[in-house]
């Protein structure tokens, strides 16, 4: 039986507005209900936008639509682009409705459809979670888990995770975020999985799925595809479709790749090439929503030179890939690597050398044995190793003045992070004692913290004088910081290094320095 599908989008946008600045925007949208064909549109007061698709009977005409959709879309507002990724508060979901073209399915095969693919759906919210999900989405009254409804599937209420849809469909929710490519993904396996179970019966969710289901929904939702096992949630879906093909669109083999290779998904990617900047977001997302059938190709648009030989990568090796066995494989030798690699860090970590005494840095100054190197250039350590370790001085030496980062986001981050290490003569040994961040193209410096048992030896001072010099390096007139009031020590600091006080914000002095003064 043919299974067809539609897919509602929920969108903020993203405005370009004067002098580069970009900005988003998350109230009703009045000019954003912009539909061709057979499109609708519905007022969402948690969206900017909501656009509800015509019924797709296949993924090729799926994607023609959300391509004629969205290029006119675009075409009508070309100062905006779709923002479909959660903030904090905000439940831009994605919303997946089956059935079959020109009727309504019957409540035993709608219940029967929900049983099968709940026994996958953690990985399904896998695909779309970002590291911090939609405080509405996790915890409100008004979305409820599976588990607290007691495993009436599908369930009257509208906003439960799978819910009975007044259109005769089977509704299925995931309060995140709502890219074509994760949804076009998500589409094919359950459509694929409705399809082959229509006439067939089904096993009810078992005690064993009732105790762990709300576990890997929450690291799921959490975490992503690193979250949960997705060797297993693709052994699930070999169980019910045997060793099938995979689609030949690029957008789902990789997507469904990077789930099993590392444990991402498109935003984690997203996020790993292209990071913060909304200006990139913006010329990203008007690439996504009008080439739905691509991923990696769309990223490499607007990449940076750095990320395109991994991207590339991506795009090669997912398109070698077959059947569900090659990605199974794929995800297993995965996790076996990663396993490996947490036992050899705390071995690592248990032949970890003594961090050197007060005294001993204090000769290591003096005879200047100390380096101030980006985090890819610290020698004997991988970039990810050095993050670690500033990440750590953020959270363990920070004392609330500098915000948390993890190794991923330091890595990522579009300032430039410099490290303080010495070398120990003996043994050649590097020991990372303190860092410091700056921003090149706005001369903002921040990020600036020393363990604290090698504080006043001068280590901050040398920090901050050498981002100075690189900021005059690359010609940048003014270097800018943000201080909390009651961080006497790095007012003093900064002070008596040429800053002066230009005003303030919140509980931040801010503070400013003319490099062109020297």
């Amino acid at each position: 039986m043919p299974i067809s599908f539609g897919v509602e989008f929920e969108f903020d946008v993203i405005k370009s507005c004067d002098q580069g600045h970009y900005q988003i925007f998350d109230l009703r949208f009045d000019r954003g209900y912009l539909t061709v064909g057979n499109w609708d549109y519905q007022a969402d007061p948690t969206a900017a936008v909501e656009l509800r698709s015509p019924v797709f009977v296949s993924l090729e005409s799926a994607i023609e639509e959300i391509k004629r959709e969205f290029s006119y879309w675009i075409r009508e507002l070309p100062n905006c682009s779709p923002y479909p990724y959660n903030r904090r508060g905000r439940s831009l979901g994605q919303h997946i409705h089956l059935g079959v073209p020109n009727r309504r399915l019957t409540s035993a095969t709608k219940r029967k459809i929900a049983i099968e693919i709940a026994k996958i759906y953690p990985y399904l919210a896998a695909l779309h979670a970002q590291p911090i999900p939609s405080i509405r989405g996790l915890r409100s009254q008004y979305c409820y888990s599976m588990h607290l409804c007691n495993y009436n599937i599908p369930n009257l209420d509208h906003y439960c995770e799978i819910s009975d849809s007044h259109n005769g469909t089977v509704e299925f929710r995931i309060f995140d975020s709502n890219v074509p490519q994760a949804s076009l993904t998500c589409a094919w396996i359950m459509k694929s999985i409705a399809e082959k179970i229509f006439r067939r019966s089904v096993e009810g969710l078992d005690d064993n799925f009732r105790n762990h289901y709300p576990t890997e929904r929450a690291n799921a939702l959490q975490y992503g595809p690193m979250g949960i096992n997705v060797g297993r949630y693709l052994s699930r879906i070999k169980e019910v479709l045997g060793n099938v093909e995979l689609p030949n669109i690029p957008a789902i083999r990789e997507t469904l790749f990077i789930s099993a290779k590392y444990g991402i998904n498109p935003y984690g990617l997203l996020r790993r090439v292209i990071g913060n900047s909304l200006e990139k977001q913006f010329e990203y997302f008007r690439l996504a929503f009008t080439n739905p059938d691509k991923l990696c190709d769309n990223l490499l648009e607007v990449c940076n030179r750095r990320n395109r030989g991994f991207l590339e990568d991506i795009k090669a090796r997912a398109m070698e890939i077959e059947n569900l066995d090659q990605l199974i494989g794929i995800a297993r030798a995965s996790l076996e690597a990663l396993a490996s690699a947490v036992s050899s860090s705390r071995l690592a970590i248990e032949r970890t050398p003594r961090a050197p005494s007060r005294r001993a840095v204090r000769e290591l100054l003096f005879r200047a044995r100390y380096a101030i190197d980006r985090i890819t250039h610290v020698p004997g350590m991988t970039d990810f190793e050095v993050a670690s370790r500033i990440s750590e001085l953020l959270r363990e030496h920070g004392e609330g003045y500098v915000r948390e980062m993890s190794a991923d986001e330091i890595i990522h981050a579009p300032e430039r992070f410099y490290a303080f290490v010495v070398r120990e003569p003996n043994n050649d040994r590097w020991h990372i004692l303190g860092a410091i961040a700056v921003r090149i193209r706005t001369g903002e410096v921040g990020h600036l913290v020393v363990d604290r048992r090698y504080r006043r030896l001068g280590i901050a001072r040398r920090l901050l004088r050498h981002v100075l010099d690189v900021l005059r390096d690359h010609g940048v007139p003014r270097a800018m910081a943000y201080v909390r009031h009651g961080n006497k020590a790095s007012l003093s600091l900064f002070k008596s290094c040429g800053f002066r006080v230009a005003g303030s914000r919140g509980r931040c002095v801010i503070l400013e320095a003319n490099l062109r003064e020297g």
